[in-house]
C-alpha cells in the first residue's frame, strides 16, 4: 500500500522557492517516497526520528566532489527531510533545502 505524502508548510514555502529543475527532482523523489517512504536514510543522534532522501544523482555528485566541480550543486545537493507515520501511512515533508542548510534548520527546532 502506498503512504500518502504531505507537506508541512514550512516545506511548501521551502519547495516553491527552489528552481525549476530542482522541483521536478524534488517531484520525482516524493513519488518515490510515496511508494517506498524507507528510500531514504534515517537520521541519527538528535534528529533521530527524521528521514532524508537525497535528489538527483547523488553518486554522480559525489564524483563530481571529487574532482571540485562544485557548480552543479544545485542539480544535486538538496534534501527531502521527513518523518513517518506507519501507522496512518503518511510522510510528513517537514524541509526540502540545499544539503548545506536543511541540518542546521532541523537542529535549532
Amino acid at each position: 500500500m502506498n503512504f500518502e505524502v504531505k507537506l508541512t508548510d514550512t516545506a511548501q514555502k521551502e519547495l516553491r522557492r527552489l528552481s525549476e529543475k530542482v522541483k521536478k527532482q524534488v517531484a520525482s523523489a516524493l513519488d518515490a517516497l510515496e511508494k517506498d517512504p524507507r528510500a531514504g536514510s534515517p537520521l541519527q543522534w538528535q534528529l533521530k526520528g527524521y528521514w532524508s532522501y537525497h535528489t538527483g544523482n547523488y553518486l554522480l555528485f559525489q564524483l563530481f566532489l571529487l574532482i571540485k566541480l562544485f557548480f552543479f550543486k544545485e542539480k544535486f545537493g538538496y534534501r527531502v527531510v521527513y518523518e513517518l507515520d506507519d501507522l496512518n501511512k503518511v510522510v510528513l515533508v517537514e524541509h526540502i533545502k540545499h544539503r548545506k542548510d536543511v541540518y542546521k534548520s532541523l537542529q535549532r527546532r
